[in-house]
C-alpha cells in the first residue's frame, strides 16, 4: 500500500475519534469531505482493519472512488451492477457475472479489500454466502475425486464446456485430463489424474495451452451470484405454472397476450425440466427470494460501511424500482413476464434494515434517513492547479511554508522529481528531494515519486498533496491499450443486424442472416450464421467473433458476395498486395527527387524549448524519445524531412507534434496542423492552447 502521510494522518484527533467510534460499534456522521478526501480516509480505514465497502448513488461516483484508491492500494476492486434484462433471451454477456463472484470471493475470503459499489450493483438479490462457500470446489494434488461428479458440479456452477478453453467459465476435458479457468484465477490450470487420483496440478497459457506452473492446489468458484438447487428450481416450476394457468383464465388479456405468456411458460417449462435453466437467472430468483440474500450480507462483522451521500442513495433506489415498475406493468400487460417477477430489487426498507444491523459511516448525509451516535467534521478541499506555471507554484509554495504547512508534491518518477526541483530553485523556492513522501514536517515541501492521480488539501491539519493533474493541469493518465484491427470491430453479437454485410478473416465478404443454436456432442451454443454465394452457410461460434469484421464501403453499392471454398478472396488479397508494390515503387521515385532539395535548417533547442518539454505531464515513453531526438535531428538539417509518425490512439503522436512545432516557431515559423473533421480540429485546437500557455 502506498502510505503517503497514513502516519501523519492517523495521529491527527479526528482521525483518532473516527477510529475510536468504529472500535466501540457506533455509527457516526463524518461532514465536510470531499471524494478524494473519502478515497484518503478508506485507505487509512484500511491501514487499520480488513474490509471496507464504499456505498455511492451512481456508478460515476463508484468509478471514481475506485481510480482515487487505486493510487494508493491495488487491494481494490468495483462491484459492477449487472445487465438486467426483464425478458428472457437465449444469450447474455457473462464477464459482469465472472467479475462479481471473483469480488464476493475475495470478501469471503477476509482479505483485506476495499470495494466499491454503486446501490445498482447491489440492488440484485444473491445467493446466501453460505451457499457460495458450500459451491466452491478445492481440488487438491494426491486427493481422489469422482471425474464425472466433478464434470458435473462444473456445469452446476455455470461452467460451460468447450474442446478447448479459450476464456474465463469455461472447461475442456480431455481423457483424465481437465482445463479449468475459474473467474478467481488469473491463468487457467490443468488438473490431470491418474485413474481418480489428482496426479498434478499445473497453470496453462491460454494462448499456447502449455503447462507453467505447478500448484499443490487450485480453488474453482462459481461463474455467478446466482445458483439454484433441485428442489429450488422444482419451485420456481411450480410458481411459474400456478401463476401460467391462473392468469390464462383472466379475460382481461389480449390474444397477443395469451400467446406470449403460453410461449414463455413453454420456454420456462422446457428449459427447466430439462435442467438448463434460463440464461438470466435473476428472473427465477423472486420466485423463492427468501432463499436468497444480498451483497451486504457478504461483508461480515470485520468490515466498515461508508455510505456516501445516503439521501441520494435512498432517492436512487426509489427511482430505480419505479422505474423497474413501469417497465414490468408493460411487460405483464403483453403477458411477457411472470406477477412474481415484481419483486427483483431490493426495496428501500430492506436495504434500510440491513444497514441498521451494523455499524456505519455516513459522509455528508443527514439524520433524516439514518440516524448516526456521533458526528465529526472534516475539512478536505481540491488542491488548487497551476497549469504549468512553475513562477505561480513557486509563489503559493513559500506562502504556504510560512503559514506551516505540510505540502507534498508527488510525481510519477523520481527523474520528473528532479526537474521540478531543480526548476523551483530557479524561483527562489527551496524544496526538499527525496524518495518517501512522508518526511514533511510543518513548513516543508518534500518532492518525491508516487503514483497518485489526483491532491487534496486537508485544511484541518494543514496537509497538501500536489500532483502532476495539479503542477501541470489537468491531465489524461495513460491506460495500457489492447492493438486491434482497424475496421468496424464488432464487440456482441448485438452489433449485427440481420442483412448486415460481413468480411470473415479466411471466407470472404458474406451476409449476416442471424443466429442459430447448434447442438454439437450434446452441448449446445449459440452460432453466428454468414451467408455466401451459392446460399453456402458458415456457422461462426460466438466466442470467434473477433474473426469477423462487419464490411465498410459504398452504401449505395451492395458488395458481392464470396464464394467459400473458391480462390475468390485469396485473389482479392493478392491483388490488393500487388497495388500497393506498385505506389510503393511510385513513392520510392518522389522520395529520391525530395532527398536532393535543399530545405530549412531550424536552430538548436532553446531554453523555452527545453522548458516546454519539461512540462509535459507524464513520463515519456522511449518511442517518444526516441521520435522527438530524430525529427529534431531532422529539423536541424539541410535535407528535406522525409518521416511518417505513426503509432495507436493515446500513444503520444500528438505531444511529438507540438515539439517539433514548438520548435519550428522559435524560429519564427508558421505551422498546419491538417486534420480529417472538424471535431477532432477542435479537440487538436484545446489541447494545444492547454500546452502553449504562459508562451507569446
Amino acid at each position: 500500500m502506498n502510505k503517503v502521510l497514513f502516519e501523519q494522518f492517523q495521529r491527527t484527533e479526528k482521525f483518532k475519534k473516527i477510529f475510536d467510534n468504529y472500535s466501540k460499534r457506533k455509527s457516526q456522521l463524518i461532514q465536510g469531505i470531499n471524494e478524494e478526501g473519502l478515497a484518503y480516509l478508506a485507505c487509512n480505514l484500511l491501514d487499520t482493519s480488513n474490509k471496507i465497502l464504499i456505498l455511492t448513488s451512481n456508478e460515476t461516483k463508484s468509478k471514481k472512488y475506485e481510480d482515487s484508491i487505486r493510487s494508493y492500494t491495488d487491494n481494490s476492486e468495483r462491484l459492477q451492477p449487472k445487465e438486467f434484462i426483464l425478458y428472457n433471451v437465449d444469450a447474455l454477456s457473462k464477464d459482469v457475472d465472472y467479475k462479481r463472484a471473483n469480488i464476493l470471493d475475495k470478501v469471503l475470503n477476509k482479505q483485506k479489500y476495499i470495494v466499491t459499489a454503486s446501490i445498482n450493483s447491489v440492488i440484485n438479490r444473491v445467493m446466501s454466502k453460505d451457499r457460495f462457500k458450500e459451491s466452491i470446489i478445492e481440488l487438491k494434488y494426491g486427493k481422489s475425486y469422482d471425474l464425472n461428479e466433478l464434470r458435473s458440479n462444473l456445469v452446476k456452477l455455470k461452467y460451460e464446456r468447450v474442446d478447448a478453453i479459450e476464456g474465463i467459465g469455461q472447461f475442456s476435458v480431455r481423457g483424465g485430463i481437465i482445463d479449468i479457468f475459474s473467474p478467481s484465477e488469473v491463468n487457467p490450470c490443468r488438473v490431470e489424474f491418474f485413474d481418480d487420483e489428482v496426479d498434478s496440478i499445473r497453470t496453462i497459457d491460454l494462448k499456447t495451452q502449455r503447462s507453467v506452473k505447478n500448484l499443490k492446489t487450485v480453488r474453482i468458484i462459481p461463474c455467478s451470484d446466482v445458483l439454484f438447487k433441485k428442489d429450488e428450481v422444482k419451485s420456481v416450476l411450480s410458481e411459474v405454472e400456478k401463476d401460467y394457468k391462473e392468469r390464462q383464465n383472466n379475460t382481461k388479456l389480449s390474444k397477443e397476450a395469451q400467446k406470449n405468456l403460453r410461449n414463455l411458460y413453454n420456454s420456462y417449462n422446457d428449459k427447466l425440466m430439462g435442467g438448463i435453466g434460463i440464461e438470466n437467472a435473476d428472473l427465477m430468483v423472486p420466485f423463492i427470494k427468501d432463499s436468497f440474500a444480498n451483497v451486504l450480507e457478504y461483508f461480515e462483522d470485520d468490515f466498515i460501511l461508508l455510505i456516501d451521500e445516503p439521501e441520494r442513495i435512498f432517492e436512487e433506489i426509489r427511482v430505480l424500482n419505479e422505474s423497474f415498475q413501469l417497465k414490468f406493468s408493460e411487460l405483464f400487460e403483453k403477458g411477457e413476464i411472470f406477477s412474481n417477477q415484481s419483486n427483483v430489487y431490493l426495496s428501500e426498507n430492506e436495504l434500510l434494515s440491513q444497514i441498521s444491523k451494523r455499524p456505519f459511516i455516513s459522509i455528508n448525509g443527514k439524520e433524516k434517513i439514518i440516524k448516526t451516535d456521533d458526528s465529526v467534521h472534516m475539512l478536505f478541499k481540491e488542491a488548487p492547479s497551476f497549469y504549468g506555471k512553475i513562477e505561480d507554484l513557486a509563489k503559493e509554495l513559500n506562502r504556504l511554508k510560512y503559514k506551516g504547512y505540510k505540502v507534498d508534491i508527488i510525481l510519477s518518477s523520481y527523474e520528473g522529481c528532479q526537474k521540478l526541483y531543480n526548476l523551483l530553485i530557479d524561483y527562489e523556492c527551496t524544496t526538499t528531494l527525496s524518495k518517501d513522501a512522508n518526511t514533511a514536517e510543518s513548513g516543508q515541501v518534500v518532492i518525491a515519486p508516487g503514483a497518485f492521480k489526483k491532491g487534496f488539501e486537508y485544511y484541518d491539519n494543514k496537509i497538501l498533496v500536489l500532483t502532476e493533474n495539479e503542477v501541470f493541469g489537468t491531465v489524461k493518465h495513460k491506460s495500457h491499450k489492447t492493438k486491434k484491427r482497424k475496421g468496424s470491430i464488432i464487440n456482441v453479437f448485438t452489433d449485427l443486424k440481420i442483412g448486415d454485410y460481413v468480411v470473415h478473416e479466411h471466407h470472404g465478404i458474406g451476409q449476416y442472416v442471424g443466429i442459430e443454436k447448434i447442438d454439437v456432442q450434446n452441448i449446445k451454443k449459440d452460432y453466428l450464421c454468414i451467408k455466401y454465394k451459392a446460399e453456402d452457410k458458415l456457422y461462426v461460434p460466438v466466442d470467434q467473433m473477433s474473426l469477423i469484421q462487419k464490411y465498410i464501403g459504398s452504401d449505395s453499392d451492395k458488395p458481392k458476395l464470396n464464394k467459400m471454398g473458391s480462390s475468390d478472396w485469396g485473389k482479392t488479397k493478392e491483388r490488393s498486395k500487388a497495388a500497393i508494390a506498385n505506389m510503393a515503387g511510385e513513392l520510392i521515385k518522389l522520395y529520391a527527387q525530395r532527398k536532393v532539395v535543399k530545405g530549412y535548417v531550424f536552430s538548436r533547442d532553446t531554453e523555452w524549448q527545453k522548458e516546454f518539454e519539461y512540462k509535459f505531464p507524464f513520463d515519456e515513453t522511449e518511442d517518444q524519445l526516441r521520435c522527438i531526438k530524430e525529427i529534431k535531428k531532422d529539423m536541424e538539417k539541410s535535407t528535406c524531412m522525409d518521416r511518417l509518425l505513426c503509432g495507436d490512439v493515446g500513444f503520444g503522436k500528438t505531444e511529438v507534434a507540438m515539439r517539433a512545432a514548438f520548435k519550428a516557431v522559435m524560429d519564427s515559423k508558421q505551422v498546419a496542423i491538417l486534420v480529417p473533421t472538424t471535431i477532432l480540429a477542435q479537440q487538436h485546437y484545446s489541447n494545444i492552447i492547454d500546452r502553449f500557455r504562459g508562451y507569446p
